[in-house]
């Protein structure tokens, strides 16, 4: 039986992706060589839900629940999301994962979390219980890292959250806020390569009647 690792997610458009890319690329410049695996631009995206390995003949069980979960939420507005502030997972102090968090000030983007994850229960699949977070993995944190290394994301995590916008460590820390319009719900398969994950569409769901609907099989790299 053929498997597909899966997970549902919204790409923010190109201009939000060019600055959170110098957003990255500026702290990579602070953080030692090695110590983060960086997400490359077109693997950046917003994961609603994570269904990991799916069999290949539940495919269109999945599209089937987001095609029923984004037509319960919507009679909602647009969904717009604003970028800013780095975080790390599960700390600051112990950090895995850096991101730049995604604001959902309307509460929009985690109603059709919600709806999709109710109706992917209902038919049977197992996800993830944690409390919906919205974000953009920036990196993951190498067990090589060095202390250095720690010590600076720390860094950038407090800063992220003080000083003023033209600063440039400021922007680098992710403070900039940069806004978007959710336009399309994406089931996105990753498959696993020596040189990591690639990214591709197998369906998208339009999150208003003004999207453009990404074909099947589209690429989601860059």
């Amino acid at each position: 039986m053929e498997f597909f690792r899966l997970f549902t997610a919204v790409l923010p458009p190109s201009p939000t992706l060019a600055a959170i890319e110098k957003i990255r690329d500026e702290l990579r410049e602070r953080i030692d060589p090695g110590s983060i695996r960086w997400t490359a631009r077109g693997n950046m995206h917003v994961t609603l839900q994570f269904l990991g390995d799916t069999a290949k003949d539940r495919v269109q069980e999945v599209i089937a629940a987001m095609t029923g979960g984004v037509s319960r939420a919507a009679k909602q507005p647009e969904i717009d999301l604003t970028v800013g502030g780095v975080g790390a997972f599960p700390s600051a102090q112990r950090p895995r994962v850096v991101w730049i968090g995604v604001q959902d000030v309307s509460g929009g983007l985690a109603h059709v979390q919600r709806a999709i994850g109710r109706r992917l229960r209902e038919s049977g699949f197992q996800l993830d219980n944690k409390p919906f977070r919205p974000h953009i993995t920036l990196g993951y944190v190498r067990r090589r890292a060095t202390q250095g290394a720690i010590r600076a994301i720390a860094e950038v995590v407090r800063g992220s959250h003080s000083g003023t916008e033209d600063d440039p460590a400021g922007h680098a820390a992710g403070r900039v806020p940069t806004k978007f319009t959710a336009s399309d719900l994406l089931l996105v398969r990753s498959t696993l390569s020596p040189s990591g994950a690639i990214y591709s569409v197998v369906h998208s769901v339009p999150l208003s009647s003004a999207s453009d609907k990404i074909s099947s099989g589209e690429s989601a790299r860059e």
